[in-house]
């Protein structure tokens, strides 16, 4: 009688902790064996960058600018979708609106302009 009760228990248990947690493990291996160089992702260290070289079980990303880091493989976790408008391509606000244009002739730096909001 009581293994009647502990073989349903062990198999909801199978099926609501282990699964999943192989499933996971298995997508993880996936995505691992299929970076390509211009993915982004992320390491196990919180480490943003993009995959310039891919060797046996090493990965070389760029991180910034000129800037490369060689990680194991397994170190990646997570791999980003791509995103319209990357970081690399960010230049800045446009604050052309909030200076004034230095004099040619005095050579002083620009100044913040004044906004009156009493309109």
């Amino acid at each position: 009688m009581g293994i009647v009760i502990l073989l349903p228990l062990f198999l909801l248990m199978y099926f609501m902790m282990i699964r999943p947690q192989q499933k996971a493990k298995l997508q993880h291996a996936e995505m691992l064996r299929n970076l390509s160089v211009g993915d982004q992702v992320v390491t196990a260290g919180g480490i943003f960058g993009n995959v310039v070289q891919v060797e046996d079980d090493v990965i070389w990303l760029e991180v910034a600018p000129d800037t490369e880091l060689k990680i194991a493989r397994g170190a990646i976790t997570r791999k980003l979708p791509p995103v319209a408008g990357d970081v690399a391509d960010y230049e800045g606000p446009d604050n052309s609106a909030d200076y004034t244009e230095p004099d040619a002739d005095s050579g002083t730096t620009p100044s913040p302009v004044e906004k009156n909001n009493d309109d």
